[in-house]
């Protein structure tokens, strides 16, 4: 996708330049008052710090480079780290403040010190309250560098797409009437050493059964994970979820996604069904993935 940055800055003045604007306007009233040199020297200096800090806080803006480096799925009302990247070509920027902006996100990162053509990745938790398909579409990028009497900013405008799968929760046997987790036949063959209940879980040794791959833990601990399962033989499911509308639909793709987290993660085939689009059922990470992008974006407004 084309990045288009846009050079618009901001700028406010905080409490403590609030208070020392106000203390440079009465030394410069008593000066025109009494007609003091020094009070004169001492309001030229006033001015001039006003003026250094103009300068400095703009060049840890001027030369400055974003891009989101991700992740760009995440669940939905569930902190996770979100990192961008930082470049700066002129002079080494201070106390920068990055923040996406006109998107429903929270969160903010902190750069104290960004050295001259130094690429710094900056990590910060964020969360976003509801499932669905967000834009992100302008950081705002801030600094208070050098006096903290000004709060200097800058945006950055171009677009990335955030998928945020419903919301996690800690059981859903107690499964609304929208969700049917519906026994759609057997598989050809059953896992080698049973696939019901999972009894141990251990590292995939080479030359050892691939179908024994408990691909959901597999997905979080970066390595292939077996597991022993008591007999059981595995089966296909599917999750059927009809177009609902507000609590209940979100409710609806909550137990959703459980119900296929609980049974891929048992060596089942999950299929999907929403309103009239269906997803064959399947028994891997690539399912599951599959499977909360479709609920993320379920039966929200375009």
């Amino acid at each position: 996708m084309r990045k288009k940055f846009v050079a618009a800055r901001t700028l406010s003045i905080t409490r403590v330049g609030k208070v020392y604007l106000l203390l440079t306007l009465g030394i410069g009233v008593g000066a025109l008052n009494t007609g003091n040199n020094l009070l004169y020297l001492v309001l030229g200096v006033l001015l001039a710090t006003v003026i250094v800090s103009g300068i400095l806080s703009e060049q840890s803006l001027r030369y400055l480079t974003v891009e989101r480096m991700g992740p760009f799925e995440a669940y939905a009302d569930a902190s996770f780290g979100f990192t961008w990247s930082l470049l700066n070509r002129g002079r080494s920027a201070f106390s920068l403040s990055l923040i996406e902006i006109d998107a429903p996100v929270s969160g903010q990162a902190e750069v104290f010190y960004l050295p001259v053509s130094t690429m710094v990745t900056v990590r910060a938790p964020m969360v976003v309250p509801n499932r669905g398909i967000i834009t992100l579409k302008k950081i705002w990028v801030t600094t208070s560098y050098p006096f903290g009497f000004f709060k200097k900013g800058r945006y950055f405008v171009f677009e990335n797409r955030l998928t945020v799968f419903p919301r996690r929760i800690k059981a859903g046997r107690k499964a609304t009437p929208a969700i049917l987790a519906r026994r759609d036949g057997a598989l050809d063959s059953a896992l080698e050493g049973g696939d019901g209940d999972v009894s141990s879980l251990s590292r995939l040794e080479l030359g050892e059964d691939a179908r024994r791959i408990h691909w959901v833990k597999t997905a979080s601990a970066g390595h292939l994970l077996q597991v022993q399962r008591q007999d059981q033989t595995a089966e296909s499911y599917l999750i059927r979820v009809p177009l609902l509308k507000g609590p209940a639909l979100e409710e609806a793709c909550e137990q959703a996604a459980w119900w296929t987290e609980e049974l891929i993660g048992k060596g089942h085939a999950v299929g999907l069904q929403l309103n009239e689009e269906t997803i064959s059922p399947g028994s891997n990470s690539v399912q599951y993935l599959r499977i909360l992008r479709a609920l993320a974006n379920f039966g929200r407004p375009s």
